[in-house]
């Protein structure tokens, strides 16, 4: 059982622009690595054991892709209950869960029926504030839908493509929009949102998301019409995503979502803060990719 006062009471806040304390006001120490260097490591470490699990698929792909989308709703909650919002967290990390696996063995439906009809009951259950429910649905969908569209996607005939396609897609349109907004960034995008994105951080992020995607896309032999306005818009939807999440940390004064003790990704913040662009990118692609004739 995850303690739900630790999550919340250890989550990091920002108190002004230098000193970052936690919310019982402990300082919290100095990285020993820059960000930069922080991102490098982890991205070398981690890319190669993600390409494995999509190459690989099956049931490791599937415990996988349950246990992203779990610890990722659990950090959703853990930032807005800064907010003195209260969800139902085993009743969310269950239904995430049933959601996922269900689209994992091929059967969408059924996950889909057992939110519909688990939220009503583990609020029941729960004896908490109708808000309180909406919030722990909204985390069942804005995490775990997405994520279970990907598992979907996987087992489509040209599930390993398209899979590889969303992923390379959003890791390199993150990527390049980190370093041409450190580099050549001068232009803020959005400073109520999260004041160091920039607009020529932006532009690069695309012109590189464009460039992985239709690399893939030529390897596969995907492409047409449908394939490359999809390949042109994704990155669009990739950075609306991000901002989503920068601006919901933002109204919470949360710096970033990972829980207290579960730093799994060094330099990104929490698995939500590394998911966030491709959880839009995701819901767009299988969108368009659910739709392509066979």
């Amino acid at each position: 059982m995850i303690c739900y006062n630790e999550c919340v009471c250890r989550m990091r806040r920002v108190r002004d622009p230098v000193r970052i304390t936690t919310v019982s006001g402990e300082a919290l120490p100095a990285p020993a690595l820059s960000n930069l260097k922080q991102r490098l490591i982890t991205g070398a470490l981690g890319i190669p054991v993600a390409l494995l699990v999509v190459i690989l698929g099956g049931w490791l792909l599937t415990v996988a892709g349950v246990a992203v989308a779990v610890i990722g709703v659990l950090e959703f909650y853990a930032v807005i209950a800064q907010r003195g919002l209260r969800p139902l967290m085993t009743g969310g990390v269950l239904l995430t869960a049933a959601l996922t696996v269900s689209a994992a063995v091929g059967q969408p439906l059924w996950g889909l029926g057992i939110v519909m009809a688990g939220g009503p009951a583990a609020w029941m259950l729960g004896y908490r504030r109708p808000r309180d429910l909406a919030v722990t649905l909204a985390g069942v969908l804005y995490v775990g839908a997405p994520l279970s569209l990907l598992l979907l996607l996987r087992a489509h005939p040209d599930g390993l493509a398209w899979l590889l396609f969303v992923l390379v897609l959003t890791w390199s349109t993150d990527s390049f929009a980190y370093v041409g907004g450190r580099w050549w960034g001068r232009t803020p995008l959005a400073p109520h949102i999260s004041p160091q994105k920039t607009l020529e951080g932006a532009l690069i992020g695309t012109i590189g998301g464009v460039g992985a995607g239709m690399i893939v896309l030529w390897w596969a032999g995907l492409t047409s019409p449908a394939t490359l306005l999809l390949v042109s818009t994704a990155p669009l939807a990739v950075m609306i995503g991000d901002l989503l999440e920068s601006g919901l940390k933002r109204v919470c004064q949360v710096k970033d979502s990972h829980l207290a003790g579960l730093n799994l990704l060094p330099g990104h913040g929490g698995i939500l803060d590394r998911i966030d662009g491709l959880l839009l990118a995701a819901v767009l692609c299988a969108a368009v990719i659910f739709t392509l004739p066979a």
